[in-house]
């Protein structure tokens, strides 16, 4: 049977698991080859591997296959025994040190003179320290035997691939095995660089890439894509779909049991716990940018020059894309949620569309001011980037009025409520700031929410926000009022719950979509 080593020169590593491609080359003569091609990782899945051959060489019978038990004692049989021949050796040496410390007291050593003692004494030390050398040398070759022990106990546990090789002439040709393994990926790594006054802002997009294949990578070509391979997709499966009356759950004697975990409901709170920014200096090093190439299920990502990738799972960092994005930077709070306000970037979710839902690094004048979230939502025309805490600004939200009453001859109950917002700044210039607040919308027809008061903000009628943008002169405060009403049947109670609006999902898998590819199975999400 012929050898064929194989090495890896080339990954494309998806965010879950990559595909590999093995180069190898043989010299063989012409006629009929069983060859054996080695060099896979143990991870690798064996229904992926595939084989190609260059001009001249076709392969047939091609299978896959594992090192037997007797075959696993043969790989390491040569360097067990030469680890075996090492400990004599090094036994030996402590044995042979020994006995000449022992030999110095003259006790068995019968007619041996003056000059004799004398000689055996000074050649002693040249003695032991000619062993301990030789013991170091031993222990030295031991280790490295245990190093070359260690890496071929890997390869018991690697796949190989038999194939028949048809040679049309005796020459040297090269044979490619590619195939998937899953124990790669990659995650998007953000950075935003902002004076946070003027001009446009710099989005910085790198990859932290990690392998634990179990064969190292060296000197490879690599290549990111945004997406997970979707050729395995299984087509969906329409189950029927019948329409029922409405049946009251049975209801337990313990009220606990009675509703499941999953299905209550959380109620909106007026707070949010919220850490601080940390403050650092931080100076940037760039790269050199890959080749992007926007193909029809996801984006690649052609990394310049070659790569070495250690198989321990350490984080390899590659820079991907850097652009300038035009931006309207102003100030932004939601007393509702936070007291603090925040400095924002208002931009063109277009100019986001190939952003993976990720955190960012936020520098701003070059100084690093925390994370923050980028989670652009596709169905609006901008996005407000948060760029951190704007200390000089503060919001105090406060509930002037809550009070229920009833509605004569409806059987109603009326709700009013009145909040008071007030905006200080205390910059020593002008700023625009937006504040961003809410009255409930209602899901029943029964249940009646009246607007009352905004001060001036613009109502959304659908999703019951209500926004002011506001511009404050230097050290100037103002105030806004928000109120409404609530009305609904006495005989029922209400509650008040959070729904997330705008999200995306995925028509193929289902899963939730951040940007323009699915990140499950690479489906284009318009």
């Amino acid at each position: 049977m012929t050898f064929i080593e194989t090495k890896i020169r080339s990954a494309a590593v998806y965010r879950r698991g990559c595909e590999i491609t093995n180069t190898g080359a043989v010299h063989l003569t012409a006629g009929t080859h069983r060859c054996r091609i080695e060099g896979i990782g143990s991870s690798a899945a064996p229904e992926s591997i595939r084989i190609s051959t260059s001009k001249g060489l076709t392969a047939s019978d091609v299978q896959t296959a594992y090192p037997d038990e007797k075959e696993q004692k043969e790989i390491t049989r040569e360097t067990d025994e030469k680890i075996v021949l090492c400990n004599a050796a090094i036994d030996a040496c402590d044995v042979q040190a020994q006995l000449w410390k022992n030999n110095l007291s003259f006790k068995s050593r019968d007619g041996l003179d003056l000059a004799g003692m004398e000689e055996y004494e000074s050649r002693l030390p040249e003695k032991l320290t000619a062993i301990a050398g030789r013991k170091i040398e031993l222990e030295k070759e031991k280790e490295e035997l245990l190093k070359q022990r260690e890496e071929l106990q890997k390869k018991i546990g690697r796949p190989y691939v038999t194939a028949v090789m048809e040679c049309e002439a005796e020459g040297d040709y090269l044979v490619q095995v590619q195939y998937y393994d899953p124990c790669a990926f990659w995650h998007p790594v953000y950075e935003i660089r902002t004076d946070g006054e003027s001009g446009p802002l710099t989005l910085r997009l790198r990859a932290g890439v990690r392998q634990t294949t179990g064969l190292d990578w060296e000197d490879i070509s690599l290549k990111l894509y945004t997406g997970n391979p979707a050729v395995s997709a299984d087509i969906p499966v329409l189950l029927p779909a019948h329409l029922q009356f409405r049946r009251e759950p049975v209801k337990l004697k313990n009220a606990r049991m009675a509703m499941p975990m999953g299905m209550m409901a959380s109620a909106m709170t007026d707070g949010a716990a919220m850490e601080e920014t940390v403050q650092m200096d931080y100076a940037a090093a760039k790269g050199t940018e890959a080749e992007v190439n926007v193909q029809e299920t996801m984006t690649e990502y052609d990394l310049p020059g070659t790569w070495n990738l250690v198989s321990d799972g350490q984080e390899t960092m590659a820079d991907l894309s850097e652009k300038q994005i035009e931006c309207e930077y102003h100030i932004v709070a939601v007393p509702k949620k936070d007291n603090r306000a925040c400095l924002a970037a208002s931009v063109k979710t277009s100019d986001l569309a190939d952003v993976i839902h990720s955190r960012a690094a936020v520098y701003l004048k070059d100084t690093y001011t925390g994370e923050v979230l980028i989670e652009p939502d596709q169905t609006k025309d901008t996005y407000e980037l948060s760029l951190g805490r704007d200390e000089s600004v503060s919001v105090r939200r406060t509930q002037k009025k809550k009070y229920t009453s009833s509605v004569l001859l409806k059987n109603q109950y009326r709700t009013e409520y009145v909040y008071e917002t007030v905006i200080v700044s205390s910059k020593q210039k002008p700023c625009r700031i937006t504040v961003i607040d809410q009255i409930p919308v209602s899901d029943e027809k029964t249940i009646i929410v009246e607007k009352g008061n905004l001060s001036g903000g613009k109502l959304n009628e659908e999703t019951g926000e209500v926004v002011w943008d506001m511009e404050l002169a230097a050290n100037e405060s103002r105030t806004a009022e928000l109120s409404w009403n609530t009305v609904w049947p006495k005989d029922r109670e209400i509650t008040e719950v959070q729904t997330p609006a705008g999200r995306r999902y995925c028509p193929q898998c289902g899963a939730e979509v951040f940007g323009k590819f699915c990140p499950e199975c690479g489906t284009v999400v318009s």
